[in-house]
């Protein structure tokens, strides 16, 4: 797993820095960095760099714990806060950011929940955020229509995010609504995977964790259904923070923008980085801002945007939940923690 994480994150950097390079080609001239540091305004730098990635493990936080307390009440919120640090170094180093769930799970087993308890809240916190999507994309999607939205080439990328979204959110709903078909399904898999050793084995370890997990989903969603209506707003206001980086990047440099524009802007980009394979989005993230941004951003400031907005968003995350995650890994486990060859397994498999 070690060496996974030193791969994952290498090429996760590699990535990163062929982002820039491409960043700079798009530059029609950059700003020598003493130019730049003149320029830059302290409060907003550090609320950017700094208060917006605490913000986002705070809030994601809470919607982790508005479901943790209800299935595992003696998981702290702070805990959650730090899983959701963790969640944000997997996403980094694993392809699609697939790995984030997993840690997650890891993160909240280490804690003191079951696997199915532990599957139950991510799934949950997942589908709010499938919900999210799907309402701003569908809302894009009508404003686009009617013109009211800066020219972005057209409404259909909107209406594909849309039916993908809303097909996923869709799913998810079934899930709720007919587990045992469900679990009927996974079965099959496993019986299906027999004849391969590993996979049979792995195959039959995630449908028991996922049949505890639909009996927690079950009770969670039958007896705090307000918690996942409330975890909506919660989810509005975690995507609000990571567009508002934009915002506070453009402000630290001393530009005067659109918020608006920008906010638009934002969903739009972290519309499509959702369906990126590369780790953490990268290339496409600084490549992506940097094409879209050119109209509000002076293009000899690009570089220099682009390495605060994915600061803020990403690489400090990156930094503090990989040492975050390397302390779960080493202490001892409370109850019932997979082992991290299960862990893996797993990740192995969604890749």
């Amino acid at each position: 797993m070690n060496v996974n994480f030193r791969l994952g994150v290498s090429l996760f950097a590699l990535l990163s820095i062929i982002g820039f390079i491409l960043v700079f080609f798009l530059s029609t001239e950059t700003a020598p960095i003493a130019a730049v540091v003149d320029r830059l305004e302290l409060p907003y730098l550090l609320l950017c760099v700094f208060a917006v990635p605490v913000a986002d493990w705070a809030i994601a936080g809470l919607r982790m714990w508005m479901f943790t307390h209800a299935a595992c009440p003696d998981i702290s919120y702070f805990a959650c806060v730090k899983n959701c640090a963790v969640g944000s170094f997997m996403g980094a180093a694993t392809p699609s950011q697939t790995g984030g769930g997993i840690a997650q799970v890891y993160v909240l087993v280490k804690e003191g929940a079951n696997a199915g308890q532990a599957v139950s809240v991510l799934f949950l916190t997942f589908l709010s955020t499938l919900v999210f999507y799907a309402l701003a994309c569908i809302g894009l999607w009508g404003l686009d229509a009617s013109g009211r939205l800066p020219d972005m080439g057209g409404s259909a990328p909107f209406a594909l995010a849309a039916l993908l979204f809303g097909g996923l959110a869709t799913g998810g709903f079934l899930v709720l609504l007919f587990p045992q078909k469900v679990i009927v399904w996974l079965q099959g898999v496993v019986d299906w995977a027999q004849s391969r050793k590993r996979l049979g084995r792995l195959a039959a370890q995630l449908v028991l964790h996922l049949k505890d997990g639909s009996a927690t989903v079950q009770l969670l969603f039958r007896k705090y259904k307000m918690r996942f209506v409330l975890s909506i707003p919660v989810t509005v206001a975690v995507f609000a923070n990571k567009y508002f980086a934009a915002y506070l990047a453009a402000r630290a440099l001393g530009i005067e923008t659109s918020l608006t524009q920008l906010m638009i802007i934002q969903l739009f980009l972290h519309i499509l980085l959702y369906f990126l394979p590369t780790p953490g989005g990268s290339v496409g993230a600084e490549v992506g801002t940097a094409v879209l941004m050119q109209s509000l951003i002076p293009s000899s400031l690009l570089p220099a945007y682009t390495l605060l907005w994915r600061t803020s968003i990403m690489y400090f995350s990156v930094l503090v939940g990989g040492l975050i995650l390397i302390r779960y890994i080493r202490q001892k486990p409370r109850g019932n923690v997979p082992t991290m060859e299960t862990v893996e397994m797993m990740d192995d498999t969604r890749n």
